[in-house]
């Protein structure tokens, strides 16, 4: 209801409706003539498109006997709603009155209302990097609220979107408030819920095979790619297999993962792999029971054997002359 010079008065967006409040029939010398001139009305206000609800008030006999009139005149029979003088000396009565006529007056247009959409925002994770312990960590505010018309003003936060947070779990509650349909403001608020963690790699993992031996130039392996410990994106040139051939000693296998984060930021995790084994030449072959001199393989002696070129002699009965050259003792080493 408005005052009689508000522009609210017609509103493009908003439908024309008569409410016909009535304590019984036509009054006037002829009852029949009267309510064949509201009949013509009625048909008038309809073919504008103008919605009519009906509210009947009196005695309880003098309603009902009215009633078929008005359900004929209001756009939907189901928009006549019936009372009495002495219910609407209630509150409570009154009350349900009005909320049944809500709908027909409104044409179901739910009164103002401001809310947080679903409930408020499903908790989410935000990773650091390793060594961090913060990041920044943002939200959108437009995603927080809805409203079925008009709109609403906001209030203090606890802290802002952007801003660096610590390690752990995080609840920032954001404040709002609006004018509802009858003018009265209503307060609520939004909570975003959110954490923070660090996104690493696993400790570096050590595959060890069996000592190479024999004939055997490399060996065998099979490991596990070594995820991060959050969502991450694999590169396209990580090692499409995790299997190999492998010479004797130590191998690093790489794998870089993007983290699709806020702050975006890259990992590369680690694969150790450990083959024993030492080769002679083109050959492996285990020191602890063998020597190699210069590509060539013995088997271990006493103490007293060593290396003299590609030869294993007894240095008790034998000298090295020149690196290279055995000579029987007590030589002497022939000169160059």
């Amino acid at each position: 209801m408005f005052f009689l010079d508000s522009p609210k008065n017609y509103r493009e967006d908003v439908d024309d409706v008569v409410l016909l409040f009535t304590d019984g029939h036509p009054n006037g010398d002829s009852e029949e003539e009267e309510t064949a001139i509201a009949n013509k009305e009625v048909e008038s206000l309809k073919t504008k498109g103008i919605r009519i609800v009906c509210i009947s008030a009196g005695k309880k006999e003098e309603v009902y006997d009215h009633t078929k009139n008005l359900k004929k005149w209001a756009t939907d029979p189901d928009h006549v709603l019936l009372t009495g003088f002495d219910r609407l000396k209630i509150g409570k009565n009154v009350r349900e009155l009005v909320t049944k006529l809500k709908n027909p007056l409104c044409g179901g247009v739910e009164p103002a209302h401001c809310g947080c959409k679903g409930g408020g925002l499903p908790r989410f994770n935000v990773f650091a990097q390793p060594g961090q312990t913060k990041t920044v960590v943002g939200w959108n505010e437009s995603e927080l609220v809805t409203c079925n018309s008009g709109s609403y003003e906001k209030g203090n936060a606890d802290r802002t979107s952007g801003e660096n947070f610590s390690l752990g779990k995080h609840s920032i509650i954001h404040r709002y408030w609006y004018d509802d349909s009858s003018g009265k403001r209503v307060n609520f608020q939004c909570t975003v819920n959110f954490t923070v963690s660090v996104c690493d790699c696993p400790p570096v993992r050590q595959v060890m095979t069996e000592r190479l031996s024999g004939d055997n130039r490399e060996a065998s392996v099979t490991w596990n790619e070594p995820h991060p410990n959050c969502p991450a994106t694999p590169s396209k040139n990580n090692p499409a297999r995790h299997a190999g051939m492998f010479t004797a000693g130590e191998h690093t296998i790489s794998y870089r993962y993007t983290v699709q984060n806020q702050n975006p930021f890259t990992l590369i995790c680690r694969v150790k792999i450990i083959v024993p084994g030492e080769f002679c030449g083109d050959f492996v072959y285990e020191p602890g029971t063998h020597v190699c001199c210069c590509g060539k393989i013995y088997g271990k002696k006493p103490w007293d054997h060593k290396c003299c070129g590609n030869k294993y002699i007894n240095s008790s009965k034998n000298m090295c002359c020149q690196g290279d050259r055995p000579i029987t003792r007590p030589g002497p080493c022939p000169k160059i």
